[in-house]
């Protein structure tokens, strides 16, 4: 599988299948929806217009399941929810725990020295509306800038994990979300389909993030 997952169903394999398919599902994703599910609503993908989050959230999934993949294909010891890398360039790199959760991944644009980043998510009670999470990152031994993806649960089903959003809804205002950095509102790019919030973060010593409404 490690062969097939390096070599040949790589993630830029999937991403020439997707690009590749899309002139084909795009026009299914129009205003209104018939007659194309008047057999079964359900099935469309919901709010119009979203298109490109669909697109990215398949592309996000193919990344989570490799690096879970990857876990389990070369175990690591940790514990749950937390994860550490080493920055040594520009690039995407995660941080995925023992048990093949990536808890973020972070797109390095720039750094000095050379940074260790960890990072730790907890529960966060005091959170009323949003993700009722906290993410502690620390750095050592340099700074990193670049853009930091958390990824968070929603798992409403009834055979779900967790769900760590507020409410008992797969979308709900998950739109609205804002991650803060300590006291910091940040532009933040959402992508309810992925449970991923996006920012641009200059990361030196130590750090909290949360994500609100």
């Amino acid at each position: 599988m490690q062969y097939l997952m390096g070599n040949v169903f790589t993630v830029e394999w999937f991403e020439d299948r997707i690009q590749r398919q899309r002139s084909v599902v795009e026009p299914f994703m129009a205003n209104p929806p018939e007659p194309k599910f008047r057999f079964n609503e359900r099935q469309h993908h919901g709010l119009q217009n979203k298109f490109e989050y669909h697109v990215e959230n398949l592309k996000d999934f193919i990344h989570l399941r490799y690096a879970f993949l990857g876990r389990r294909l070369n175990p690591v010891e940790g514990i749950p929810y937390q994860a550490n890398v080493t920055v040594d360039g520009a690039g995407k790199y995660f941080l995925t725990d023992a048990e093949g959760w990536t808890i973020a991944w972070i797109e390095v644009e720039g750094y000095t020295g050379n940074p260790t980043l960890s990072i730790e998510s907890t529960s966060n009670a005091e959170i009323e509306t949003g993700i009722n999470r906290k993410w502690i990152v620390s750095v050592d031994g340099g700074t990193i800038e670049g853009a930091l993806s958390l990824f968070y649960r929603n798992d409403i089903a009834p055979d779900g994990k967790e769900n760590w959003y507020h409410l008992p809804k797969a979308i709900g205002n998950q739109w609205e979300l804002k991650i803060i950095q300590d006291d910091t509102t940040l532009d933040t790019i959402v992508n309810p389909y992925s449970n991923k919030v996006t920012a641009n973060v200059r990361l030196e010593g130590n750090t909290t993030f949360v994500v609100v409404e």
